[in-house]
């Protein structure tokens, strides 16, 4: 699911980044988003983007450091999977062990034994998987609906950094730093409702 978080970062700005006709406000939001967009926070989820952000009146400094530092006030744009959420997406490719979904800004992968009540065999002169039982062929392009599994995340947080603990839509102090990680996502299109789009409107046609 998608969410709008908003958060307190304690943005470190080094005294060559402060220029009188600059806004601080526009340089500190240059800083967070270098830092963030694209990266995997592990309570957040994977932070798309950072949409906008100001910083308090007066910065301060420290002995350890040059930088002055700021906080930050920005609203985020992330996504966190949630067990069960039903969502859809175009097949990106297919493989012999399932396809992967695009979810518009990540792929999440559907296992070949949860795409449904079939068995799917895999054709490497098309790269298509096809049903035995139904003839059904996925290949890419196909849109797909699936419910969203445990995802599983992956955190490498930089040598001598460390993310404070912070909760979604809560104004929280975080550390400004480069987090690279992985977030793996897994779907399933084994119930009723579920599966390729041009199956299931096939389906309700021929109800009708």
């Amino acid at each position: 699911m998608f969410y709008l978080v908003k958060a307190e970062i304690t943005t470190p700005i080094a005294p060559d980044q402060i220029d009188p006709e600059k806004d601080i406000n526009d340089v500190a939001l240059g800083i967070v988003r270098e830092a963030l967009e694209g990266t995997v926070h592990p309570d957040f989820g994977y932070i798309i983007a950072i949409l906008n952000g100001r910083t308090k009146t007066f910065g301060y400094i420290t002995t350890q450091t040059p930088s002055i530092f700021f906080k930050v006030y920005v609203e985020m744009l992330v996504f966190k999977p949630e067990n069960n959420e039903v969502v859809e997406g175009s097949v990106e490719n297919a493989i012999e062990t399932g396809v992967f979904v695009n979810l518009g800004f990540q792929d999440a992968f559907i296992s070949i034994n949860a795409l449904g009540q079939d068995h799917f065999v895999y054709d490497i002169r098309t790269g298509e998987l096809q049903g035995t039982r139904t003839q059904i062929t996925i290949r890419r392009g196909d849109w797909i609906r699936g419910k969203l599994l445990p995802a599983a995340t992956s955190i490498i947080v930089a040598e001598g950094a460390r993310w404070s603990k912070t909760r979604i839509t809560v104004r929280t102090p975080i550390r400004l730093d480069r987090v690279t990680g992985e977030l793996r996502i897994r779907m399933s299109s084994r119930e009723p409702g579920l599966g390729l789009l041009k199956v299931i409107f096939r389906n309700k046609v021929e109800s009708t």
